[in-house]
């Protein structure tokens, strides 16, 4: 076992960086799932936005809908209502929708060429759009009593009742229970993906990058060690090391969030997964350390590998945010199989929890697995080829 010895001794010349690697990721990490989970609340509350509305009518229309629209947000009286004044209280967010009601407009609002409401919104907010299908909802209704033979002011009270209750709305999760453990522990292993592609990246591979240096390697081939058997210490030594860091990770998960919740049912499967995703990394790893690549190198390709991973497969944007395309893209990529299953387990996606699905996740990963592991392996055949030539 001479060279999975020299395996860890070289890892351990490694370990402060390691450990600032582990440590600053362990935070980052943490403050990232806090972030996430409290934006996941299941309490609704409508938002008020500051409004507003230049009535030029001054009829009993258009004060229904000064009322109506001042009932569920914050209407705000302007010194200065010229197109400059307003363009620029718009520019510098001080409102968020500006309305305009036009002379005459209740006088022909049920006539075959009713007057247009005029309005100005901010672009790069959806704020103002959310105001004009409230305030396209409020006519319509009033113009379906209208037609059903009321008269506008009785159309008009018939909708202020209708409207006047708000529903009580409650977010929901697809879950088997109500219980549903430690939100921010999900994140926690939706983001460990993200942390291990990197992680192994640059701490794996400059320990299998000494090995192929022409002065190490020629003394080790001139030994009497097998090339076979060193093969298999330097495998057996990733799996040890690679082991070794999903515990600690796995171990600080229990020490953030119990294992009561680490170990429930959903902390389970989420720990399967991971297991499974942590070897994957390591595959990625040897992969990579076939190319030799410099610290420089090896920096940016870190980066596109854990960060194009992490934005096309959801680790940092939601796969229900995702088009159609970028997810068709993501399939063929391993982290996208590991994301879907938290989904699932948390029923995040809306996808019902099935163990059948759980298991077809998790043997695509397996089978990204093994396909990596064969091309690391041609990919060191080659090179070793290449290095006697």
């Amino acid at each position: 076992m001479q060279v999975f010895n020299i395996f860890f001794k070289i890892a351990k010349k490694h370990l402060g960086q390691v450990f600032i690697f582990s440590g600053v990721f362990l935070i980052l990490i943490f403050l990232m799932s806090i972030s996430q989970s409290r934006s996941l609340s299941g309490d609704f509350s409508a938002k008020k936005i500051d409004i507003t509305i230049l009535d030029e009518d001054h009829s009993v229309l258009s004060q229904s809908i000064r009322d109506y629209l001042g009932s569920r947000h914050n209407l705000v009286t302007l010194e200065k209502t010229d197109t400059e004044s307003l363009t620029d209280n718009l520019f510098y967010q001080q409102i968020s929708y500006v309305l305009t009601i036009p002379q005459g407009f209740e006088a022909h609002f049920l006539t075959d060429s009713p007057l247009k409401l005029s309005h100005s919104i901010r672009q790069d907010n959806a704020n103002g759009f959310f105001v004009n299908e409230q305030l396209n909802s409020y006519l319509d209704s009033i113009s379906l009593y209208c037609t059903g033979g009321y008269s506008l002011a009785d159309a008009i009270a018939a909708t202020d009742q209708n409207l006047a209750a708000s529903p009580k709305v409650e977010a929901i999760t697809f879950q088997k229970t109500a219980d549903s453990g430690n939100t921010t522990m999900f994140y926690w292993f939706q983001y460990m993906s993200y942390i291990f592609l990197m992680i192994f990246s640059l701490s794996l591979v400059p320990i299998l990058v000494t090995f192929q240096q022409t002065d190490v390697s020629a003394r080790i081939s001139c030994s009497a060690l097998p090339a076979q058997s060193r093969t298999l210490q330097l495998g057996l030594g990733c799996i040890c090391y690679s082991i070794l860091t999903w515990l600690v990770f796995t171990l600080a998960a229990v020490l953030f969030f119990g294992p009561k919740n680490v170990f429930s049912q959903q902390g389970q499967l989420c720990m399967l997964n991971s297991f499974v995703f942590t070897q994957i990394c390591v595959a990625i790893t040897l992969l990579l350390s076939t190319f030799g690549l410099k610290d420089n190198s090896l920096n940016l390709i870190s980066n596109i590998i854990g960060i194009g991973m992490s934005f096309l497969c959801g680790i940092f944007v939601p796969q229900w945010y995702l088009s159609t395309g970028v997810l068709a893209v993501a399939k063929f990529l391993p982290a996208y199989w590991y994301i879907k299953i938290i989904n699932m387990v948390t029923g995040w996606s809306g996808e019902s929890y099935s163990l059948a699905n759980y298991w077809k996740y998790i043997g695509m990963q397996c089978i990204f697995l093994v396909a990596i592991f064969s091309v690391y392996l041609v990919a060191n055949k080659q090179r070793k080829r290449a290095s006697l030539a």
